[in-house]
């Protein structure tokens, strides 16, 4: 699916779509055997982003390759890209990214061994999805929290 939305796309020059379906890709094979893969397409999001000047989009791209560093076992690199994508999903007031890149940094925080701030961001990105209906965070979140409470 996500190959073909990016052949669609770049023969488009849609570069919105592109770093949207790069971004999708990225998190799907960050999954699978083909992960290694996963971070040259998430990076490539990013700089599509960027060169775009859409700052939402940009968070998004962020907080997705946040989730393939974390996924890649790179934390500190994925600390940093869902920090940044925090601080461009508060500045654009994109509160879906933003508490998404909450329960990124709350994954990232579980896997360096910092329950309590893990459970700080956890917390806040679940207050956030609860007000605003975002089940897949709510449902993320959820999981992190059951995982630090075991």
């Amino acid at each position: 699916m996500y190959d073909r939305a990016l052949v669609a796309n770049r023969d488009l020059g849609y570069q919105y779509g592109e770093a949207t379906a790069l971004s999708g890709r990225a998190l799907l094979w960050s999954m699978t055997d083909r992960a290694p893969h996963a971070c040259a397409d998430a990076r490539h999001a990013v700089a599509l982003t960027q060169e775009i000047g859409d700052a939402g989009t940009e968070a998004w791209a962020r907080e997705a390759y946040g989730r393939v560093l974390l996924a890649a076992e790179r934390p500190a690199e994925a600390a940093e890209e869902h920090r940044l994508a925090l601080d461009l999903a508060r500045q654009t007031r994109f509160v879906w990214c933003e508490a998404s890149a909450l329960v990124g940094l709350a994954a990232v925080c579980l896997a360096t061994e910092q329950p309590d701030v893990a459970r700080e961001h956890a917390k806040a990105a679940l207050r956030m999805a609860n007000e605003a209906g975002y089940r897949l965070i709510e449902s993320r979140t959820l999981g992190l929290l059951k995982t630090l409470d075991d």
